[in-house]
């Protein structure tokens, strides 16, 4: 079909309609080059479980509460997600030397940072205002250190889902020091880190389960759900399907409409035979690793849809969807109870995410895109980042 027929198409079948791209080499240039688009559009499913297990569920039937609920799995789906992503772009050029480890640092350090200190802003202009500001919480905060301490102070200070960018900047870290392994040991290093998480999990759930350090919730949850150095082993998981996936070894046809909710269904019944510290996030690595899996066959139609041009935008714009999502959430919560609005919970979320969407995709068009843009420039013009 040529230019002109195609523009001739209603607007919905253009914004459904994959992206042409060029075809896609591991060898890419990192910000820039070619990508996998239906992980782009997959960014956005991960940032949408994580909306709908923000909201109360006061009014539904308790197995849609407990469904929502669920929703901390699109955490585990970033972690993973992001090691496959960053091994994608940066794995082969940070091993031959193209980039040197100061300049893939700087480039993710300013992919991360002007949002999150965006939308911690005015948590910080309140704190000032009352006075109540800490500042080492607040530096630490905007050092990406938040995750930590293991007290919900800081680590859920200021926008509450910021603690993920603190694991994101470890997990970049340690990537230019796992990069360098091979396959076989990165599997040994994962299943080592699996078992010394299951193994101090059993220990907290026998002995200390109910146990509070620094705030109130258990410590149990910091260890399992929030510790970067225990998460890890999801990182780390994404890197070994980014391995065998280019190795050419390792296939797997797409999940269909079917098996996914089955599966995840599955999950959700079985959740009720383990300890709530499995739970928090080994529990989902392995349907979060099929789901990857299935994502990397473009070819099937439920997963087409990811690379069509309204998904990929989405899932460009899910980082800034993820980061205001919350602080809005509450708002509405609460004038939802001061007003009486909305009786009907899944009125509320419609609403919710329609206005999340519209303001996630203003900031990443009008802010994150131009300052990126704008950053990236500048550390590639620094040629003392350049050096190994």
């Amino acid at each position: 079909m040529g230019a002109e027929q195609a523009g001739k198409k209603p607007l919905w079948a253009r914004l459904l309609a994959p992206r042409t791209v060029k075809k896609q080499t591991v060898a890419v240039t990192a910000g820039d080059g070619a990508r996998i688009d239906q992980l782009t559009g997959l960014r956005f499913l991960a940032a949408l479980l994580v909306f709908i297990s923000h909201f109360k569920w006061e009014n539904s039937w308790g197995i849609v509460g407990k469904m929502a609920e669920q929703g901390s799995i699109g955490v585990s789906f970033f972690f993973v997600l992001s090691g496959f992503v960053i091994s994608y772009s940066y794995g082969w050029r940070l091993r031959s030397g193209d980039i040197s480890r100061a300049k893939y640092f700087a480039l993710r350090f300013a992919r991360l940072w002007p949002l999150h200190f965006l939308t911690g802003l005015p948590f910080a202009a309140f704190l000032i205002w009352k006075g109540w500001l800490n500042l080492p919480n607040y530096g630490v905060n905007l050092l990406f250190l938040q995750s930590w301490v293991p007290s919900t102070d800081w680590h859920y200070a200021y926008n509450g889902p910021s603690w993920s960018l603190s694991n994101e900047m470890f997990f970049y870290a340690a990537f230019m020091g796992l990069v360098m392994l091979g396959s076989r040991q990165k599997l040994w290093l994962y299943g080592g880190l699996v078992v010394i998480v299951a193994a101090a999990m059993a220990l907290v759930y026998t002995y200390i389960p109910k146990l509070n350090v620094g705030g109130n919730l258990p410590l149990a949850e910091w260890m399992f759900y929030i510790f970067p150095l225990f998460r890890l082993d999801e990182f780390l998981l994404g890197m070994i399907i980014f391995d065998l996936w280019r190795s050419g070894k390792f296939r797997a046809s797409a999940l269909s409409y079917v098996t996914i909710p089955l599966l995840l269904a599955a999950m959700y019944f079985g959740t009720r035979f383990v300890a709530e510290p499995l739970f928090y996030h080994l529990y989902y690595s392995a349907f979060v690793a099929l789901l990857l899996v299935s994502f990397l066959d473009g070819t099937s139609r439920p997963i087409r849809f990811f690379s069509s041009r309204i998904a990929v935008l989405l899932g460009e714009a899910s980082f800034a969807f993820y980061l205001i999502h919350k602080p809005l959430v509450d708002i509405g919560e609460k004038a939802r109870h001061k007003f009486g609005l909305f009786p009907s919970d899944l009125v509320f979320v419609i609403v919710m995410l329609a206005l999340c969407i519209a303001v996630g995709l203003a900031t990443h068009l009008l802010i994150e895109k131009p300052v990126g843009r704008f950053l990236r420039q500048r550390i590639n013009r620094m040629k003392f980042l350049n050096r190994a």
